[in-house]
C-alpha cells in the first residue's frame, strides 16, 4: 500500500500543519490548472480542425474525444478523492442545483418552442446555462461559509 506524499491523513507525516496545507493547496492549484490546460488544448484542436489547419480523420477525431473524456474523468476522480468532504458536499449541491435548473428550464423551453411561443432550444445555451448556474451556486455556497 503506497501512501500519497501529500496526504494529510498519514499519521507519520512529520511536516507541520502549515507545510501540509501549502502542499495540498499547490496540488489543488495544479489540478485546476491541468483541467484548464486540457480544455484549452481540446478547444485549440477543435479550432484548428475547423479551419482545416489540422486534418482530423473520423478515427482521429473520435480518438481525441475519447482521450479528452478519459483524461477529464481521471482528473475529476482524482480531484474528488483529493478534496475533503466539505468540498465534495459543496460541489454536489452546486452541480445538483445546476442540473435541476437545466432540466426544468430545458423542459419549459422545449414545451414553449413546441407550441410556437419560443424559438427552438439553442444547444450552446443549453450547455452553458447549467454550468453558469452551478458556478453561481458554488460561489454562493463558498461565500456563505465565510459568514
Amino acid at each position: 500500500m503506497s501512501i500519497d506524499p501529500l496526504s494529510t491523513k498519514d499519521p507519520n507525516d512529520a511536516r507541520t500543519g502549515r507545510a501540509r496545507l501549502t502542499a495540498r493547496n499547490y496540488v489543488f492549484f495544479l489540478m485546476i490548472a491541468a483541467g484548464l490546460v486540457l480544455g484549452v488544448v481540446f478547444a485549440i484542436t477543435l479550432a484548428l480542425s475547423e479551419d482545416r489547419i489540422l486534418a482530423l480523420s473520423r478515427e482521429r477525431a473520435w480518438l481525441a474525444v475519447a482521450a479528452f473524456i478519459v483524461l477529464a474523468a481521471w482528473l475529476q476522480i482524482r480531484f474528488y478523492r483529493f478534496v475533503d468532504e466539505v468540498e465534495v458536499k459543496d460541489n454536489l449541491w452546486a452541480n445538483t442545483f445546476g442540473l435541476h435548473c437545466a432540466l426544468t428550464g430545458g423542459v419549459a423551453w422545449a414545451f414553449l418552442a413546441r407550441l410556437g411561443y419560443a424559438p427552438p432550444p439553442n444547444g450552446w445555451l443549453a450547455l452553458a446555462a447549467p454550468l453558469l448556474v452551478s458556478a453561481l451556486a458554488y460561489t454562493v455556497l463558498k461565500i456563505r461559509r465565510f459568514f
